[in-house]
């Protein structure tokens, strides 16, 4: 399910395969303290679980964040991507 929305939206992602990667599982269990799955991982932010609405939050969020980054160049307008 979340992969197929990933898909449609043209999002790229990685995916961690927690039965062969002992070490993804430790850094699942470290970072969010949760065994569900799926865990969507954007920058410092998480949504554990298939949960449409939040992913979109956690993708809009990030988006707004990264064009509201002050320039190097001084106070110029940069439209998002």
């Amino acid at each position: 399910m979340t992969k197929e929305f990933f898909r449609q939206k043209g999002i790229a992602f990685q995916e961690f395969d927690l039965s062969t990667d002992k070490a993804a599982v430790t850094r699942m269990l470290r970072l969010t303290r949760q065994k569900r799955v799926p865990v969507i991982q954007k920058g410092e932010k998480f949504v554990v679980g298939f949960e449409a609405g939040e992913i979109e939050k956690l993708i809009i969020s990030q988006v707004l964040t990264l064009n509201r980054r002050p320039s190097s160049r001084g106070n110029q307008k940069h439209s998002p991507e």
